[in-house]
């Protein structure tokens, strides 16, 4: 994997207290503004490692079949 191929790992974000909120509605971004945008982000690559694990364990699966029938 080359240096630029490498990407930050997102971790969970943490859900904002409700003291954390003014809860005027005049902070922009709001924190749970950013909270969600960054919940949405790491859903995603969750999601991206998930698809990737499935295609890595079934090459393997056909890998594996290839070398049998050999």
């Amino acid at each position: 994997m080359r240096m630029n191929e490498i990407k930050k790992k997102i971790l969970k974000p943490i859900k904002p207290e409700n003291d954390d909120c003014c809860g005027g509605g005049g902070c922009c971004p709001c924190v749970w503004d950013t909270y969600f945008n960054q919940l949405d982000l790491w859903e995603e690559q969750q999601a991206k490692e998930k698809e990737k694990e499935l295609l890595d364990k079934a090459t393997g699966d056909v890998k594996d079949a290839i070398e049998k029938l050999q």
